[in-house]
C-alpha cells in the first residue's frame, strides 16, 4: 500500500511547507503525513482477525493504521476479506462501503489453498492471482491475495520446537512427498517430527508454509531468512 517512496514525500513536503507562510500547505503538509486508515471486515470464518493483525503488524512501517471495526467511518479504505469464494453478503458489504464513497480493497485470504503442492497445475501463488482477478471482476474492486497466516508468523518468529521440526523434516529426504497430499496426509507420513507438533505447524504455517520453509532450509537459509520469506510470500504488502 504504502512504502518508502511515499515517506520521502511527505518528509520533503513538510521540509517544504515549514519554510512557507501559506497555512493551508502546512495543513496539506499534516494530512498527508497521517497514517492511512484501514478498517478490516468480512463475514465469519474468513480470517478478519488474522488479517487485521497482520497489517496491523506490517503496516506500522508503511503508514497505515488499522482502526477498529466499530468505529470504521473513520477509515479512509476498507479492506474486505474473503476466502475462496464470493458470497451474497460479501458482494453486499462492498456494496455499502463503495456507495458511502470509501474505496474498498478485497483480499482473498489463505490463499495458499488455491493451488497444489504436487507440481501438476499452478502452485498456490499463481492460482490466488488467477483466482483474484476472476473475483475481483464479480465484486467490482480491486482484490489481492493474502496468507495471514504467514504474515503473523514472520511477525510473531517460531519457537524452538517448530524451528527444529522444520530442520529435522528438511534433512529427511522422504518428507517431500508428504506436502503432495492433504493434512492428514502430512499427519500420518512416516517422518520424524511427532504428529502433534505436525499439528502444530499445520496451525501456525499451513501446510505451504510448512513447506515454504522445509524447501528454505533446504536451500541453506537461516531461520531469519525464512521468516523474511514467509513475510514475502503472505502477500501482506501487496
Amino acid at each position: 500500500m504504502r512504502g518508502q517512496g511515499h515517506q520521502t514525500f511527505v518528509d520533503e513536503l513538510a521540509r517544504f511547507a515549514a519554510g512557507q507562510v501559506d497555512p493551508r500547505l502546512a495543513a496539506i503538509a499534516q494530512r498527508t503525513a497521517a497514517p492511512l486508515r484501514v478498517v478490516v471486515g468480512g463475514r465469519r470464518g474468513v480470517g478478519c482477525r488474522t488479517v487485521r493483525r497482520a497489517l496491523d503488524g506490517a503496516g506500522r512501517a508503511a503508514g497505515i493504521a488499522v482502526v477498529d471495526p466499530k468505529a470504521d467511518g473513520e477509515a479512509d479504505v476498507v479492506v474486505h476479506v474473503l476466502a475462496e469464494v464470493v458470497k451474497p453478503e460479501d458482494t453486499q458489504a462492498i456494496g455499502q462501503a463503495a456507495a458511502a464513497g470509501r474505496p474498498v480493497l478485497a483480499v482473498l485470504n489463505k490463499a495458499d489453498l488455491a493451488g497444489s503442492l504436487s507440481g501438476r497445475g499452478d502452485g498456490p501463488a499463481a492460482a490466488a492471482r488467477a483466482r483474484c482477478t476472476e473475483l475481483s471482476a464479480r465484486v467490482g474492486v480491486p482484490m489481492e491475495p493474502m496468507t495471514g497466516l504467514l504474515a503473523l508468523t514472520a511477525l510473531d518468529d517460531l519457537d524452538s520446537t517448530l524451528w527444529t521440526a522444520l530442520s529435522a523434516l528438511a534433512a529427511d529426504p522422504g518428507a517431500t512427498a508428504c506436502f503432495e497430499g492433504s493434512f492428514a496426509g502430512f499427519l500420518a507420513a512416516d517422518v520424524p517430527v511427532p504428529p502433534d507438533v505436525r499439528h502444530r505447524l499445520l496451525e501456525t504455517l499451513d501446510l505451504f508454509g510448512t513447506a515454504l520453509a522445509v524447501a528454505a532450509f533446504r536451500q541453506g537459509r537461516t531461520p531469519a531468512q525464512v521468516l523474511t520469506l514467509l513475510h514475502r510470500m503472505s502477500g501482506v504488502d501487496g
